[in-house]
């Protein structure tokens, strides 16, 4: 009786031991395959970014990609799964545009302008310094109707080229010569003029126009009378400001001393602009509706702007 009862012990045992071995090889392998899923969803689903819309001055530049052609601008770029970007802007007649793209970071809307090359100079791509292209920000993501709707308003305006340079310079889209100038002299372009469309809760620019409008602002053109040819202004040499329906935008601005304040009053009455009397320079000039006026500021400090009879806030200005 005893050798029964010890058999049957040890069979039990043996029992025990092959089922618990068992189930501890099945849960092994369970989890070993888990963890091969959770790897290999990872690996192949990527995160793609929000689409970005390239806009050049001129249109037409053929847009590149680490080599790859893309299109032609105006140009929305969308499945930008990676990092960076090697970003190439070409064409015929203006210097190549060599930029890392940085999809997080330049979220929207992009607009670049594209300088001329002129007799002196040679086609050997620019390396964008900040190695970022100019990103406009807004809450608003333009639609393809947006940019057709734009770059039509400003195909149908007229440059108003001078007789004695027609079919000799090329006016970049979205500027034309001023109606008086001089041609001896440097001439700088106006930009074509916006809509005065004000959004009915901020009483301001909407985003979308407001920022087209700064694009073009950021890229001031001359007409150099020694060469004959329109060039791009230094964008170290200047800041820029709208006077946006009475509101000055932005409210604060920094920059050097020596480099000119550049204003566009958005407005549909004219802005009698002045300085308080603490500020290191007096001035007192009217700007009229929808107009360019720039002043150099050549002492150091504190200057505080604003309208005549305007109830908005104080535009601050530091000049170091």
């Amino acid at each position: 009786m005893k050798k029964v009862l010890i058999i049957l012990l040890v069979l039990l045992l043996i029992g025990s031991g092959i089922f618990f071995w068992s189930r501890r090889n099945n849960s092994v392998q369970n989890l070993e395959i888990r963890d091969q899923n959770l790897i290999k969803n990872n690996d192949v689903i990527p995160i793609a970014q929000a689409p970005i819309t390239i806009v050049t001055n001129p249109i037409g530049a053929t847009i590149k990609l680490d080599g790859n052609e893309e299109g032609k601008t105006p140009l929305s770029l969308s499945n930008l799964v990676k990092e960076s970007y090697r970003l190439e802007i070409q064409k015929d007649g203006y210097q190549t545009i060599v930029a890392t793209l940085f999809p997080r970071e330049n979220k929207g809307f992009i607009s670049l302008a594209l300088t001329p090359i002129t007799p002196t100079q040679s086609s050997v791509p620019i390396a964008i310094v900040s190695s970022k292209p100019t990103s406009i920000s807004h809450s608003d993501q333009p639609s393809t109707e947006d940019m057709q709707t734009y770059l039509n308003t400003l195909l149908e305006n007229d440059p108003n080229i001078p007789l004695a340079l027609a079919g000799k310079v090329n006016v970049p889209l979205g500027y034309r010569f001023p109606d008086t100038f001089d041609l001896t002299k440097k001439v700088y372009l106006e930009i074509i003029k916006p809509t005065l469309e004000q959004d009915s809760l901020s009483k301001q620019m909407p985003l979308l126009a407001r920022s087209f409008l700064f694009a073009q602002l950021r890229d001031r053109f001359y007409y150099d009378p020694q060469n004959g040819v329109i060039v791009s202004a230094e964008k170290n040499q200047f800041a820029i400001s709208i006077i946006n329906f009475g509101f000055f935008d932005p409210t604060h601005i920094s920059l050097n001393q020596g480099m000119e304040l550049v204003w566009f009053n958005q407005n549909n009455k004219a802005c009698e602009l002045r300085t308080d009397p603490k500020s290191p320079q007096k001035i007192n000039q009217t700007i009229m509706p929808q107009t360019t006026s720039s002043i150099q500021l050549v002492e150091k400090g504190i200057y505080l702007f604003f309208c005549q009879g305007n109830p908005g806030p104080l535009q601050t200005v530091t000049v170091s």
